[in-house]
Order: structure tokens, then C-alpha cells, then sequence
């Protein structure tokens, strides 16, 4: 995935897909949740990720789940606008739709 950066008003940089550097304290807004679409796993996953977080070995093993997954805007968490049964599917829409909405 290439990298892509939004500058607003000369100083404040939008990132997607990936990290940098700018030599700035940088701060990161999610702007979807990609959830599994069954309720149970879902919950589950948030129990997960609530109790071990978005980063480790419990995180990387939340990823991987076999299962129907679903794309929600933060502003709109119980309206699903995506689906897939590849997360990476979700997290490709995700940030092709990401960019539209920040231009």
C-alpha cells in the first residue's frame, strides 16, 4: 500500500497506511471500527481488545479470525457500510473510502 498525506492549512498533516516521522508530536484518530459481524464474536473481540489492547500476541490473533467483518465509521458505529470475509478487504475499503472523506 503507498503511502498517502493530506496537508491542511500548511501545517497539520493527515497520514493513511502508513507511519512518519515529521519531527512533530503527531496524533492518531481512528476513523472506522472493523468488527466481526457476529454479535458473539464481536463481543468477544472487544472484551479482547479492551483487556489486552490493539497491539501484541492476543491483538494479532483477534486479526486473524476466520469470519464475516464489518466496516463502521467512528461517527456511525452501529451503521455497517462495509462487509468482506477478509479483513483486509475491510482495512483496503477502509482506506480507499478514508481518502475521500478527508479531501
Amino acid at each position: 500500500m503507498s503511502p498517502y498525506v493530506v496537508v491542511h492549512d500548511g501545517e497539520t498533516a493527515t497520514t493513511l497506511g502508513s507511519e512518519y516521522d515529521l519531527g512533530v508530536v503527531v496524533s492518531r484518530r481512528r476513523v472506522s471500527h472493523i468488527w466481526p459481524k457476529s454479535f458473539v464474536l464481536r463481543l468477544v473481540f472487544m472484551m479482547i481488545r479492551l483487556l489486552a489492547g490493539d497491539e501484541g500476541v492476543l491483538a494479532h490473533w483477534t486479526r486473524r479470525w476466520r469470519c464475516q467483518w464489518t466496516v463502521r465509521w467512528v461517527e456511525a458505529p452501529h451503521v455497517v457500510v462495509y462487509e468482506s470475509r477478509r479483513r483486509d478487504e475491510c482495512i483496503r475499503w477502509e482506506i480507499s473510502q478514508a481518502r475521500v472523506r478527508l479531501l
